[in-house]
């Protein structure tokens, strides 16, 4: 009796089974896990899985949803938004060690700089009631015998924004201070508060060191970002 080739066979079933691992790795591991150099040498190239969310917003701007019983708008992903009695605070923060300039007793060392920051609230009345309500005294003391408020340019002037329309109130000093607005929404006013600093402008002799901080909110874009929230805000 001739003996088999014992050597041969498990060859050859070594060659099918390797055949068979290499057609369910082509159709498990999903394209681009291995690529092939110009000089035909395997490369291994690393697969980043994005959520659906992160493919959205790099393809088609979509943007973070805020909802509550009565707001709902849409804004940056990298901001935090919250409401508490009736107050909606959007903000954003990044680690940044600088002195700072609206400290003018002593310029005080901060760890961490807001570069966004406004708070929303709707309240019922007039805009002389609520030009009393915002704590503003350029509203009270500019206030009309009809209602209306005495205009100044830069100072406190008319706006609309979006589908809003009302005043604007610009208070503050060498470039540290406030923008309040009053803006007409429905039966009420919404006040809105937006303060603004002056790290991120000429008037800082380290704007430069200050804009390159990473992930750093600039003027403009947070200039784009107010007022995406407000083209977006609806009120329930």
């Amino acid at each position: 009796m001739q003996k088999k080739n014992s050597r041969g066979t498990n060859f050859i079933f070594g060659l099918l089974l390797f055949a068979a691992f290499g057609l369910i790795v082509s159709v498990v591991v999903p394209e681009g896990f291995w690529g092939l150099q110009n000089n035909g040498k395997e490369e291994e190239v690393v697969v980043v899985l994005k959520t659906q969310d992160e493919i959205d917003e790099e393809e088609n701007g979509v943007r973070g949803v805020y909802e509550s019983a009565r707001f709902s708008f849409s804004y940056d992903p990298r901001f935090l938004a919250s409401e508490t009695g009736g107050v909606v605070l959007v903000s954003h923060t990044v680690p940044y060690v600088y002195d700072d300039m609206c400290d003018f007793k002593d310029g005080a060392t901060q760890t961490k700089f807001t570069d966004f920051y406004m708070s929303m609230e709707l309240v019922p009345g007039s805009f002389a009631d609520a030009g009393e309500m915002s704590g503003i005294p350029l509203f009270t003391e500019r206030l009309r015998a009809d209602g209306s408020f005495r205009e100044e340019r830069g100072v406190l002037e008319k706006v609309q924004i979006g589908k809003f329309n009302g005043y604007k109130a610009r208070i503050g000093a060498e470039g540290c201070g406030e923008e309040t607005y009053l803006l007409k929404a429905g039966e009420g006013i919404l006040i809105v508060h937006r303060p603004f600093r002056p790290e991120l402008t000429d008037a800082n002799p380290r704007v430069e060191e200050a804009r390159s901080v990473p992930g750093i909110v600039l003027a403009e874009e947070a200039e784009a970002a107010f007022r995406a929230i407000l083209d977006s805000l609806v009120i329930q």
